[in-house]
């Protein structure tokens, strides 16, 4: 199963992505993990990435979408992969789409909504414990999770 996972930064992307990619067996592929696992292997384009950060750049479109193409090209990717975060832009996404078009189609794409000012309460340090796995409601392949976080610790569907 292929699966983009979407949604704005603290809103539970890589922990949804986690236990979604322990369920099925797939790997969970976050941009930030596979930039990092690029520059440390020292590759052509890990290289190129590196001197882009480190100048304090932002690594192209055309960088990230070679790493996600050498990424899912790898043999544990054969039954499917979670894209946590990525695409983020609608470049990356025409581009992706484009990747994927021969035999690797998206099965799902899950957006995680959740309201600004949770999430902003979240970032600021609030201890969040997930009780329970959120039920998933899915139409034509759209999937949306819906999330009320509680002040005093509780992530609740």
């Amino acid at each position: 199963m292929r699966i983009i996972l979407f949604g704005p930064p603290g809103c539970g992307k890589g922990t949804q992505a986690t236990f979604i990619s322990e369920t099925l067996s797939i790997p969970h592929l976050s941009t930030g993990d596979m930039l990092r696992s690029a520059v440390s292997s020292g590759s052509d384009i890990g290289l190129k990435a590196k001197n882009i950060m480190e100048s304090g750049g932002l690594v192209s479109d055309q960088i990230v979408l070679s790493i996600v193409e050498e990424r899912i090209a790898k043999d544990d990717c054969d039954k499917g992969f979670i894209l946590d975060g990525f695409p983020r832009t609608v470049n990356q996404a025409e581009k992706l789409d484009l990747l994927l078009s021969t035999n690797n189609k998206l099965d799902y794409v899950l957006r995680i909504k959740v309201d600004e000012e949770e999430i902003l309460k979240s970032l600021e340090g609030i201890e969040v414990n997930y009780e329970e796995v959120p039920k998933v409601y899915t139409n034509n392949k759209s999937v949306e999770f819906k999330y009320e976080l509680k002040k005093n610790d509780h992530l609740k569907k």
